[in-house]
């Protein structure tokens, strides 16, 4: 019965490939491109200079 139906995921994102930043970037914003960071069970993971955790900014008492 699924076969009959086409699925579109309307919750899709584009992620661009870390070579974008890293060679496409104008040189005035290249030191604060995203760039991938492999993490230890070998995932990339996306970085941005200008983000901080929401935690970092938390008050615990």
């Amino acid at each position: 019965m699924l076969k009959d139906y086409k699925i579109i995921d309307a919750d899709s994102h584009v992620t661009e490939s870390p070579e974008m930043w890293a060679e496409y970037i104008e040189p005035e914003f290249k030191d604060r491109a995203p760039y991938v960071e492999l993490g230890k069970i070998e995932n990339g993971v996306m970085k941005f200079d200008f983000f901080s955790p929401p935690t970092k900014h938390l008050k615990v008492d």
